[in-house]
């Protein structure tokens, strides 16, 4: 348990703290007001999205070309999508990949794949071949959309493929490919694709008015868990904001799974109702689990029944470890809230590591390593084990992983040493690692070459 600071609020003292925090329970409230959820639980997103009547708001704008949609340009664009990509066969529990760069054009395919039930995978047009091919055939994609730029990357998968034309300076400036002209002009038809670029919705880089305000969230609570509210009286750049409404959250101690107050650090928990479900019979046990699976009559039945059980995508294991029983979102980042009840993310518990906006697991990047002949171990950030005897250079290790990766997930510094730090349990102990590599001893080292390092290492026997 770390403390930040002098508490205000001494722990068995309830009623000196905030009515947002219960002593109790540890529970973090929302400051804002309760929203009132709708009385249909069963409305889907582009139900929801045009019931309300917004005919001339604007709905949709590429930052970048200024191309602007309003929603009464969307429903027509949706239901045209909706309307080609029923005519190509796809329907309820069907698959959709989403191959595309962040433009204008996404909102409304994934729109319109959703309007019919179908679900939606995306990827990052920058993943590997064997990354698109192993996440396709867990999904059971039936149709994908990507670019033309990245068809073949697809040809393989054995799926019809819709190019989508990539968005340029302006919507005049490029010609549609024919099979996605195709698709748009589905009954039923509709008068103009995108309305004209308009600068009055234009972000100026010098408007002192606009305030930068930070957010919170991650694909498991519904990107939304934090909403930030920066005035001209509050500039609380290093929050993420107050919790959003509806949403509850617990600040843990991660040894001992003991609630913390305010301006107490530990893990971050969230509940609320875009938190991640978990399936009915969670508890049960994989041997169990599988055995349900089984009761369906065909294969597609078991498919479709894994698909669309909640958590992750055919692993329950993840599902378990991040939500638990009682519908906490665990999410592994290590946070606080002060005495307002803004919440601060300082470090992240679990092992994913975060460059320049991607995310990536480093477990992904060890098995990539391992797999080289001269290899026995390795952990990332970058400390690996050679084999014995051998001339394995930092070069060779950075080359083997980029031709296997995508460009954000490259290898950028390798150490070698004589063992990977590691638990009785055989967890590595990512920590130690990231002690020793910001330590005065690899200050001493830092100029010795990648085969110098761990030889000087053993003589001294400080690594």
């Amino acid at each position: 348990m770390v403390k930040l600071r002098k508490t205000l609020y001494p722990k068995g003292n309830e009623g000196s703290f905030p009515f947002w925090y219960c002593a109790k329970t540890g529970i973090y409230s929302s400051k804002h007001p309760t929203i009132t959820l709708p009385d249909n639980p069963f409305l889907d997103v582009v139900s929801f999205i045009f019931t309300h009547k917004n005919s001339g708001v604007l709905a949709l704008v590429d930052s970048i070309t200024g191309i602007s949609i309003s929603y009464s340009e969307l429903y027509p664009m949706v239901k045209s999508i909706a309307s080609g990509l029923h005519q190509r066969g796809v329907s309820q529990g069907d698959v959709v990949l989403i191959l595309l760069p962040n433009s204008i054009y996404f909102p409304v395919i994934l729109l319109g794949v959703l309007s019919l039930g179908a679900t939606v995978t995306t990827m990052n047009p920058f993943s590997s071949l064997l990354e698109i091919k192993k996440q396709a055939l867990d999904c059971g994609i039936t149709l994908a959309f990507t670019t033309n730029d990245k068809v073949a990357k697809l040809f393989t998968l054995g799926v019809p493929v819709i190019r989508v034309p990539e968005i340029l300076v302006s919507s005049d400036n490029f010609s549609e490919s024919s099979d996605f002209n195709e698709l748009i002009s589905s009954d039923p038809n509709w008068d103009s694709r995108v309305s004209k670029i308009q600068q009055q919705f234009c972000i100026h880089r010098k408007n002192r008015s606009q305030f930068v305000v930070q957010g919170y969230g991650m694909a498991e609570s519904t990107a939304i868990a934090t909403r930030g509210y920066n005035t001209e009286k509050l500039h609380n750049y290093s929050s993420v904001g107050l919790l959003a409404p509806n949403m509850q959250a617990k600040v843990v101690d991660w040894i001992t799974g003991s609630p913390l107050p305010p301006n107490y650090m530990g893990e971050l928990w969230l509940s609320g109702p875009g938190v991640m479900k978990v399936p009915n019979f969670f508890n049960v046990t994989d041997a169990i689990y599988l055995k349900i699976l089984k009761c369906c009559l065909s294969s597609k039945r078991i498919l479709y029944l894994a698909l669309h059980l909640p958590g992750y995508l055919n692993n329950l294991e993840a599902t378990k470890s991040t939500v638990d029983g009682n519908g906490w979102l665990h999410t592994g980042d290590i946070a606080y809230f002060d005495e307002e009840g803004y919440l601060y993310v300082i470090d992240r518990l679990k092992e994913i590591i975060k460059y320049k906006g991607f995310q990536i697991a480093p477990a992904y990047l060890e098995v990539v390593l391992v797999s080289h002949p001269d290899i026995i171990d390795a952990a990332v950030t970058g400390c690996i084990c050679r084999q014995e005897s051998c001339a394995l250079s930092q070069t060779d290790v950075i080359d083997f992983v980029s031709k296997q990766v995508d460009p954000y997930k490259k290898i950028r510094k390798v150490y070698f040493r004589a063992s990977i730090p590691r638990s009785a349990a055989g967890k590595i102990l990512r920590k130690e690692l990231k002690n020793l590599l910001t330590s005065k001893l690899y200050c001493l080292f830092i100029n010795c070459s990648a085969l110098e390092l761990p030889n000087k290492a053993r003589r001294t026997g400080e690594i």
